[in-house]
């Protein structure tokens, strides 16, 4: 019997041991893994990162239909938009999805990473406290970037995943950057653009032929004539409604000008005037009155009253006053000059610059200096134009790439039939290819008319010059001669005859930009998360051989600490005392007892 009860007095003594055990030791101790249980385990299984792994993955997506998304819209119009939420919302709702899915595993891997560093070496106690505020959003990874400057001793992948929580914050500004709305020129097909040109013209047809000369002018060419002398004619408008066109190559009737300086090809004849004022001194011998051949055929005679009669006389010497211009047209009707033949106008000009001859009875006869002569001719052409860009703002001005003359092939005036041309000889085609250009007779006389009559002018020291002559002589011939050519050309463009060339019309419409450089923060972000993910994966796997608690609070719940100092924690009755008394602890999870940590 004595056994008997020896032995219920061991049972007991047990049972009251068992009793009498802490109840946080009894805990601990059924709940700490056997050494290398979990280990082997861990290695193999990748389930509990699966969450992670989707968040990324879904993260990942939503960037690839951000720049799908926007290389769709980069260069489109916005008008062409027709959903009900604008670009920027879709963006923002794919970057709002692609966000949310990026922290997911950041915040995982750095609650993994609070537990990581106790198993690896000692850490201080209040570090769990830090990268656990770390994990939960942007404030407590700011608070453990700070303190990392200020001497908190935490690992490099801790620091990864609490800047990159801080650098999402920039990813809604930076998206909301990448679309920008300019405006652009763009094609449009309900506006019009024309840009005249002819291919003949006809006086207005209204008027009443019986009742006016078979030469009368149409008054829009007259018009044309007055205000290219007075340099007053404006460019001729196309027809652009949305005030932004271009047109391109084209070919018109027109009229050209062409001028060339003669003064050392004319040949000069002088002769003694036969009214010579002089015939009582010894200079009654002088040529003062002289003649000058051009090349074309063409003479120009000056008369000696362009010396002034009030000059200084001896018998030892003269001294002739000169100043002469005059323009003279020519009647050179089926003739040529400067190359062309049967031009409308051939213009010859005189211009006597010398101010004072002086003479001697030595040189009596010499003939006096060659003034500066110019011939010029007006004359019918088509004009070859480069393609043009018209602007409402700006003056439109045609740039003429080539011209042609053209030459009348069936002229009569017995027959009232429009004046036809062609090319001229050595020409198989005209510029337009086979284009026959017609002018009704009454232009084709009346345009001859006018241009003889306005320059034909001179004038001296002692005459007053006309209006007409003055701007001519004030202008310059050339310059004259060109303005009118162009003046005329833009009349018979615009004329009842001409027709049309249709240009392209542009509009100015708002389109969509993309900024791609503005993607680079939300790409690094994702990028830096993948990176960040995998190697928080990989080094709790391999180096460490921890247990995968992450962001649960149960394995906080049922540790311990074990201090060699008997610090005791539980006396502490304040937060900062708390976290002071945590800065000072250096601990590590011991592998051996579990969830114990160890100072």
């Amino acid at each position: 019997m004595a056994p008997q009860r020896g032995s219920t007095s061991e049972a007991e003594d047990e049972a009251y041991q068992l009793e009498i055990q802490p109840s946080h030791r009894r805990s601990t101790d059924h709940l700490t893994p056997a050494p290398g249980a979990g280990k082997s385990q861990q290695r193999t299984v990748y389930d509990n990162w699966l969450w992670e792994i989707t968040a990324m993955a879904v993260s990942l997506v939503g960037f690839a239909l951000l720049v799908g998304f926007l290389v769709k819209v980069n260069n489109s119009s916005y008008t062409s938009w027709q959903n009900t939420a604008s670009p920027n919302t879709v963006i923002s709702i794919i970057i709002t999805v692609t966000k949310s899915a990026l922290l997911v595993p950041v915040s995982a891997c750095l609650s993994q990473l609070k537990w990581n560093q106790y198993w690896r070496s000692p850490a201080p106690l209040y570090n769990m406290q830090a990268v656990d505020q770390a994990s939960r959003g942007p404030l407590g990874s700011i608070t453990i970037l700070w303190s990392a400057t200020r001497g908190l001793k935490i690992d490099r992948w801790t620091l990864t995943g609490a800047f990159i929580t801080v650098l999402a914050l920039g990813i809604d500004p930076f998206t909301q950057q990448i679309l920008s709305f300019p405006s652009r020129s763009a094609v449009s097909t309900l506006e019009t653009a024309f840009i005249q040109r002819a291919n003949s013209y006809v006086s207005d047809p209204t008027r009443d032929s019986d009742t006016i000369e078979v030469s009368a002018l149409d008054p829009n060419l007259i018009s044309a004539v007055v205000s290219g002398v007075a340099q007053t004619s404006s460019p001729l408008e196309p027809i652009c409604t949305s005030g932004d066109c271009t047109f391109g190559e084209f070919v018109s009737l027109g009229i050209c000008s062409s001028c060339d300086d003669m003064t050392v090809q004319a040949a000069q004849t002088c002769h003694v005037p036969t009214d010579d004022p002089y015939a009582d001194s010894p200079f009654n011998v002088t040529p003062l009155s002289c003649t000058y051949s051009f090349p074309s055929g063409l003479n120009l005679s000056i008369p000696w009253a362009a010396a002034a009669q009030n000059g200084t006389f001896s018998n030892e010497s003269a001294v002739f006053d000169m100043m002469y211009w005059g323009v003279m047209p020519q009647n050179i009707t089926f003739s040529s000059a400067l190359g062309v033949r049967d031009p409308i106008v051939a213009l010859l000009s005189a211009n006597i610059t010398t101010q004072e001859l002086y003479y001697v009875v030595a040189n009596a006869t010499a003939s006096p200096p060659k003034p500066v002569l110019t011939e010029c001719i007006i004359y019918y052409c088509e004009k070859e134009y480069y393609p043009s860009v018209y602007m409402s703002q700006e003056d439109h001005s045609t740039i003429i790439s080539k011209t042609q003359p053209l030459v009348q092939a069936n002229f009569s005036s017995t027959s009232s039939s429009p004046v036809r041309f062609g090319p001229p000889n050595g020409m198989e085609t005209t510029l337009a290819k086979n284009v026959v250009y017609t002018v009704d007779d009454r232009t084709y006389l009346g345009l001859r008319k006018m241009l003889r009559t306005v320059f034909n002018a001179n004038t001296s020291t002692t005459d007053q010059m006309s209006d007409i002559t003055t701007m001519v002589y004030s202008n310059g011939l050339n310059t004259s001669v060109q303005s009118v050519a162009t003046s005329l050309t833009n009349v018979i463009r615009s004329g009842t005859d001409s027709g049309m060339i249709q240009g392209t019309v542009f509009q100015a419409e708002t389109y969509i930009h993309v900024r791609w450089p503005w993607i680079i923060l939300p790409l690094s972000a994702i990028l830096a998360t993948l990176v960040f993910l995998v190697g928080t994966m990989y080094a709790s796997k391999y180096q460490q051989f921890t247990v995968l608690w992450k962001g649960s609070v149960i394995p906080l719940l049922v540790s311990r600490i074990e201090t060699a100092h008997g610090a005791d924690l539980d006396s502490v009755q304040s937060l900062g005392e708390m976290h002071m008394v945590a800065k000072g602890m250096r601990t590590r999870l011991d592998r051996d007892k579990g969830l114990v940590f160890v100072e």
